[in-house]
């Protein structure tokens, strides 16, 4: 009787041994359980950035080809019209040395050259009235006798050609040192403005385009040019006024406007 008493009490703590055995063993597969769920849970998070990483840098590659297709079609088409005007210009520019002469009553040589940019039709316009735009990407390499402009328009408009120079008392301001006659078009497309007076230009200097009247000159925003715009709430721009520029659109943002003034480089001597 003793005997079985204690092979009885033997058995049920050898179970409960058993028992206690299997219960650690099942929390350390648990906890194991537990660093490998979240470590695999970190894997996930840290792939699911990589992929949104990836996302966003495909999306900027996007843009990219996009804005340089955009690009290398405005620099096409600018180069197409600098090629027909240079091919004009060597031809001596006939028709328009033509006008200048009734209009200034004198001899004007044929040599002559654009200062600006292209005179194109462009992707985007905003018609307003009192805007003076300053192309700062075309100043004057030599002196020059300025004896008339053209722009493209795109619709009926008055418009002044000005001289900008750079305001030595005012650093990033601008002096209006010559200003034309007015030029008064009608309808859209290229328009060709002799001067009745010629202007003169020194090296260093800006041309700049006063929009009287409401007009669309027609610009692209893809940074081929660096025209600055200037509005005149009050008043109108008069020779000797000082314009500031604060805010230009700068970078790839910055706009190429068509206008550009035609002179003669033995003229400003």
């Amino acid at each position: 009787m003793r005997t079985i008493w204690i092979l009885t009490v033997a058995m049920v703590v050898a179970g409960g041994l058993s028992g206690c055995v299997t219960d650690a063993k099942l929390r350390s597969q648990n906890m194991q359980l537990r660093q490998e769920s979240e470590s695999l849970k970190s894997q996930v998070k840290q792939r699911d950035q990589t992929i949104d990483r990836l996302n966003q840098e495909v999306d900027y590659l996007k843009g990219e080809v996009t804005f340089f297709t955009q690009k290398t079609v405005v620099l096409a088409k600018e180069k197409g019209e600098r090629i027909r005007d240079t091919d004009t210009l060597g031809k001596g520019v006939r028709q328009f040395t033509d006008a200048v002469r009734k209009s200034l009553e004198t001899s004007i040589p044929d040599v002559m050259v654009y200062i600006g940019g292209e005179i194109c039709d462009r992707d985007a316009s905003e018609p307003a009235s009192g805007v003076l735009l300053i192309d700062r990407h075309n100043k004057f390499a030599i002196p020059m006798q300025i004896v008339g402009g053209r722009y493209f328009s795109r619709g009926a408009t008055k418009a002044q050609f000005c001289i900008l120079r750079d305001d030595p008392a005012k650093p990033g301001s601008y002096l209006v040192v010559a200003i034309s006659s007015e030029c008064a078009t009608e309808g859209s497309g290229v328009q060709t403005c002799p001067f009745t007076e010629p202007l003169r230009a020194d090296a260093g200097d800006f041309p700049a385009l006063y929009c009287v009247t409401t007009a669309g000159i027609p610009y692209d925003s893809k940074g081929t040019g660096d025209v600055a715009e200037i509005s005149f709430t009050l008043g109108k721009l008069k020779e000797g006024d000082s314009v500031t520029v604060k805010t230009p659109p700068a970078g790839r943002d910055s706009r190429a406007y068509s206008f550009c003034v035609i002179g003669n480089p033995s003229g400003g001597e």
